[in-house]
């Protein structure tokens, strides 16, 4: 694989997938930004790399994403881990739970 840039965003990201548009979507965590403990966090970028959003999610607990993948109708699948919001534990997106709804209301492909 060739690298095609090399960037600093301020956080950690656990998954990375290109996207319909040929830019990127980045997921992880941070503590850069957000609540508390390590938030959930999602950066998406142009082909170029640069940012064009980023959003955190989290409470006071440790909330992080661990895989993104885009879906045929351009949404996005993401799995990871809560401690913040409901049942502690794994969730998958868009799944109902607390962290996917809030995740449905603000992600805008």
């Amino acid at each position: 694989m060739r690298i095609k840039w090399s960037k600093t965003y301020g956080g950690v990201a656990n998954s990375v997938v290109q996207i319909n548009d040929g830019g990127y979507m980045l997921v992880g965590s941070t503590y850069s930004y957000g609540a508390g403990q390590a938030d959930l966090w999602l950066v998406k970028t142009n082909p170029q790399g640069d940012e064009e959003w980023s959003k955190t999610y989290g409470g006071e607990n440790l909330d992080v994403a661990s895989s993104v993948d885009q879906t045929n109708d351009s949404g996005y699948a993401m799995v990871g881990y809560t401690e913040s919001y409901g049942a502690r534990g794994y969730f998958n997106f868009p799944e109902k739970s607390p962290l996917a709804t809030k995740l449905a209301k603000d992600i805008k492909g």
